[in-house]
């Protein structure tokens, strides 16, 4: 509290604070107790009465919830006249579900700083007379981000969108204003005049309300919940792109094609003998002469071990809140990462709660493996004895899972590990077979140099 207030340049604002074990709050009728209570509570009240300056990078956004839902009704019933191409119809309903624009209820003047390159999305293929052509909108949780940093004045509006971000000049413009002598001298009139009021249009939001209007419920519109909200703030405090997840519908999981067999390998299916039963009584391992470990651990095999496919065999939708809700990119891959174009995300995670969520299931973690996409080791750069575990942690499937527990933010990695593919007896089979030889072969322990007296193995 001390250092929050040495920070303030002004007059009457106390730099002093009371100290750990100073505070007495059972009255014992001294002065001394009286003045640092009082001194605690004149710190307090002059921390909570300081006035919050944007600095000069900040940018002015407006809440506009309910255009783009009445803009995407007015255009599916049939109303193209602000489309660019009419008849591109079908590809921009298309390609406005992707990105949320149901979802966009802040409309940004001009966003400056660094964030304008990975954060909001202009809505393309519109055209004058729509209001708001060419500008940024903004999620609930970016546009709460920026509020936070200070990059972003929220307002609330008093008027239409229309006459706060009016159409760009052109034909169609001028047809928006219906007396042609009043378009012509509202020019003269804005020169003439002194600047209109800022406050007439709208009035300017804390941050407060900020959380107020965006923060919710799972499944309420325009808003998001605290939860996921504070895991996107922590992984973007901490310089990572974090996006939505497109939805279920339109981004489904790629699922490569299976390799065809060719014609050799067909005809060596065809010598394959399946694996023996293993016998109702006696031992596992038939009594025997084995010169490979691959004969022994074939018959200790009991149960199918687990082979990663690339195409999953039943899918199963994941289920809230085990499913992937954020993707995530590191700066240090794509240090000029762009939300126009937006490569294959490094990270996918979905976010719980500590408190109301209990603890995944075998079948939710499951389905939740199972919407991400096939990303085998590479054997490249994992390959090799000396990687087994690097490849074991990393999977064939993975996902994040953000556990929040008021606030607190804790991340439990998950993945399709396939202890089965690792086979360290290979390594063995493939050396050329046992050492030692026969009597009287080289190698031989006993007597002699490995000639005459040598015994084998």
């Amino acid at each position: 509290m001390r250092l929050f207030t040495s920070m303030f340049n002004k007059k009457g604002v106390s730099s002093q604070a009371v100290r750990k074990g100073q505070k007495d709050f059972e009255s014992h009728g001294t002065r001394a107790q009286e003045d640092a209570l009082e001194t605690s509570r004149q710190v307090i009240e002059e921390v909570l009465s300081y006035t919050r300056v944007h600095r000069d990078t900040w940018s002015k956004g407006w809440y506009f919830p309910d255009y783009w839902p009445e803009t995407l009704q007015t255009i599916e019933e049939g109303d193209t006249s602000g489309l660019a191409k009419p008849e591109y119809l079908r590809e921009f309903m298309a390609e406005t579900g992707p990105i949320y624009a149901k979802e966009r209820v802040v409309v940004v003047e001009d966003l400056k700083g660094p964030q304008a390159k990975s954060m909001g999305r202009v809505i393309r293929g519109l055209k004058a007379p729509r209001p708001a052509v060419g500008k940024l909108w903004l999620l609930p949780e970016e546009a709460l981000f920026l509020v936070e940093r200070g990059s972003l004045d929220l307002w609330w509006p008093f008027r239409e969108l229309r006459d706060i971000l009016p159409p760009p000049e052109s034909k169609a413009a001028e047809e928006y204003v219906h007396d042609p002598e009043q378009a012509k001298a509202a020019p003269e009139k804005e020169a003439g005049e002194d600047s209109d009021d800022e406050f007439e249009t709208g009035v300017p939001l804390s941050l407060q309300a900020a959380y107020a209007l965006f923060i919710g419920m799972d499944g309420e519109r325009w808003k998001i919940t605290l939860p996921k909200y504070q895991v996107y703030s922590h992984l973007r405090r901490l310089g990572y792109y974090v996006q939505r997840a497109p939805p279920d519908a339109a981004d489904p999981a790629p699922q490569p094609e299976p390799a065809r067999k060719s014609l050799w390998q067909w005809l060596v299916s065809l010598l394959d003998r399946p694996a023996p039963t293993p016998p109702p009584c006696g031992p596992l391992v038939r009594p025997g002469v084995y010169r490979q470990y691959s004969l022994v651990y074939k018959q200790l095999e009991l149960l199918t071990r687990y082979q990663p496919s690339p195409v999953t065999q039943e899918p199963v939708a994941p289920e809230d809140p085990y499913k992937v809700h954020w993707h995530v990119w590191k700066p240090s891959k794509h240090p000029n990462l762009r939300v126009t174009d937006l490569p294959p995300p490094d990270i996918r995670i979905a976010v719980a709660d500590a408190r109301d969520d209990p603890v995944p299931s075998f079948e939710e973690v499951s389905a939740l493996l199972d919407s991400t996409p096939y990303d085998a080791p590479d054997l490249k750069t994992m390959g090799g004895p000396g990687r087994l575990y690097q490849r074991l942690r990393h999977g064939y499937r993975n996902v994040l899972i953000a556990v929040v527990d008021r606030g607190l933010v804790n991340f439990m990695r998950f993945g399709q590990a396939a202890f089965g593919e690792e086979r360290l007896y290979e390594r063995f089979d493939n050396r050329g077979g046992f050492r030692g030889g026969k009597r009287g072969g080289r190698g031989g322990r006993g007597r002699g140099g490995g000639r005459g007296r040598g015994r084998g193995r």
